[in-house]
């Protein structure tokens, strides 16, 4: 499903957004933002659901880094900054292997006079914006004045 799909514009935005408002004006946040997130799996999902766990991997390997930097945060910044290294390279191994592994492999055969077969990876929908969208989350909050990490469901939309 594209953003500019019929299918998007006229029957899956408007049940979502109609969804959420809904279950929002209930008073039932929590529910409102698992709705979101709900929506956001079956979006991404719609292509190939097989993409689905690899961003739900890493959006809960994002939440454990964060939840580890809070955990030590009193602990200096050697430890804090080691676990955000970990998140940002979990990222950005995670789009350099779907977006740019092809690539690689085909220099690598021309410099060297190989002939490793390419991988022809499809690139799973949204996991360039949904990584880089996430990374700031763990930048952000190597500071020792982090309070308070939203929980999962808040920060986990796809």
């Amino acid at each position: 499903m594209l953003f500019n799909s019929y299918v998007f514009v006229l029957l899956f935005l408007p049940l979502v957004l109609g969804g959420f408002f809904l279950i929002g004006r209930l008073n039932k946040h929590m529910l409102a933002h698992l709705w979101l997130v709900v929506a956001s799996i079956l979006f991404y999902g719609w292509f190939n659901f097989s993409y689905v766990w690899i961003l739900l991997f890493s959006a809960l390997s994002n939440y454990g880094c964060l939840m580890l930097m809070r955990t030590f945060r009193n602990s200096g910044r050697g430890l804090r900054g080691l676990f955000l290294a970990a998140g940002l390279l979990l990222n950005l191994g995670l789009l350099g292997y779907y977006k740019y592994s092809d690539f690689l492999i085909d220099n690598a055969d021309r410099l060297l006079g190989t002939s490793f077969a390419p991988l022809h990876l499809l690139l799973p929908l949204g996991i360039s914006f949904s990584r880089s969208s996430k990374s700031p989350i763990s930048s952000t909050s190597t500071g020792a004045r982090v309070k308070r990490i939203f929980p999962f469901w808040s920060i986990s939309c796809l």
